[in-house]
């Protein structure tokens, strides 16, 4: 049987309680928050794109582009189809430093933005591939919590 595949693209986020793909293709700076209840079987994934919302930005532009709002919105679709908080565990990818000459380093802005959301909300990380100079592709499975990621040079790690 095929399962549903349901892509999550810059700025989006996707919660599901039956099993189902979710995919997030190619980050780069971008940061994948998969979140997973066990025991619900309840999985959501978020595309980040920046850590926070810059002070002169526009109210109306999409929140969920951002680390806090967008880890905020995840955690409640979650409760909303029966999860709990404290059943929560996240598996972090992306934030690759893309332009080696970036001065600002905003790979690195969201991989601290994201932990320490993940920090206050006291949700563990328990796995990641984060950081680096390489573009991913993440396949997250929530029949059972199981995550694949590929890079541009084809190989792929299952966490």
């Amino acid at each position: 049987m095929m399962v549903e595949k349901i892509s999550v693209w810059a700025g989006e986020l996707a919660v599901v309680d039956k099993p189902c793909l979710l995919e997030a293709i190619g980050l780069g700076s971008c940061i994948a928050v998969c979140l997973y209840d066990e025991i619900h079987e309840i999985g959501g994934l978020a595309h980040i794109m920046l850590g926070h919302r810059p002070e002169n930005t526009r109210e109306e532009i999409n929140p969920l582009r951002y680390a806090d709002k967008a880890i905020d919105e995840l955690i409640k679709e979650m409760m909303a189809v029966g999860s709990k908080q404290y059943n929560l565990k996240a598996k972090i990818f992306g934030g690759a430093a893309m332009f080696s000459n970036s001065i600002f380093r905003i790979g690195d802005q969201n991989i601290k933005a994201v932990k320490e959301k993940l920090a206050e909300k006291k949700i563990r990380v328990i796995a990641e591939d984060v950081g680096g100079k390489k573009g991913r592709n993440v396949w997250f499975n929530t029949e059972d919590g199981t995550v694949v990621v590929g890079n541009a040079f084809g190989s792929t790690k299952e966490y």
